[in-house]
């Protein structure tokens, strides 16, 4: 019985979130020149939030993004397929990424409009599984599979919730980004580089808002009434 209210405190502490990210950098390439480049992610994880001290919580995070691409720059056909050295051009690059996240919130002792808010910091790591292009409309895979470090981000946050649904806007201000080699002319190595970035998520929580307020009152089970 013990074992079963605990599972339920667990559970009311996880939130499922959907969200979309977008940039728009500059990027240097191994010729010299630069190229602007449109950058979107699609995003959904499953994150687990808990009361560090007072009004700070931490919370874990791992899913799924899709990461789109227009590089402008012809795919590697070597390295996609090993085919051909000859260059295809290509309308947009994919990757199949999984995500891992971790933050620090800070509750504000405040309402506005009967939503509680929250300031933080969110931190990303990713794991490029599937490098795609797209050339013509045809879905152009690549031979290998491949789990490999794709990029590493820190945003500052702003969350508002009311009762379980929340939004929460993400500007980025740190980045590392390994580009793919499925392209021709991408720079190698990590690139640290930080155009504006935005991050816009909404999530159900399965708990009521008291964590917000960092409160955590979950209702008493009576073993004799289980």
């Amino acid at each position: 019985m013990a074992t079963d209210a605990l599972s339920h405190k667990q559970i009311g502490k996880l939130t499922v979130n959907l969200g979309y990210a977008s940039s728009f950098p500059e990027v240097s390439n191994e010729r010299g020149s630069s190229t602007r480049i449109a950058q979107h992610d699609f995003l959904m994880n499953i994150a687990f939030t808990d009361q560090l001290i007072g009004p700070f919580n931490y919370t874990f995070g791992k899913g799924v993004v899709r990461h789109d691409q227009n590089p402008m720059y012809p795919t590697n056909m070597i390295s996609n397929a090993g085919m051909s050295d000859d260059p295809m051009l290509n309308d947009i690059h994919v990757q199949h990424i999984l995500q891992g996240s971790a933050g620090l919130d800070y509750n504000l002792p405040f309402s506005w409009k009967k939503f509680d808010m929250k300031l933080g910091l969110l931190g990303t790591y990713d794991l490029a599984l599937r490098k795609d292009t797209d050339e013509d409309g045809v879905d152009f895979r690549m031979k290998e599979v491949t789990l490999k470090f794709s990029q590493a981000e820190i945003y500052s946050t702003i969350e508002v919730r009311r009762q379980r649904v929340s939004l929460n806007f993400g500007t980025r201000i740190l980045n590392a980004r390994v580009f793919s080699n499925a392209l021709m002319g991408n720079p190698e190595g990590a690139q640290f580089y930080n155009s504006y970035k935005m991050r816009l998520t909404v999530g159900y929580h399965f708990g009521s808002e008291d964590l917000m307020r960092g409160t955590l009152n979950f209702p008493d089970v009576d073993p004799d009434k289980m």
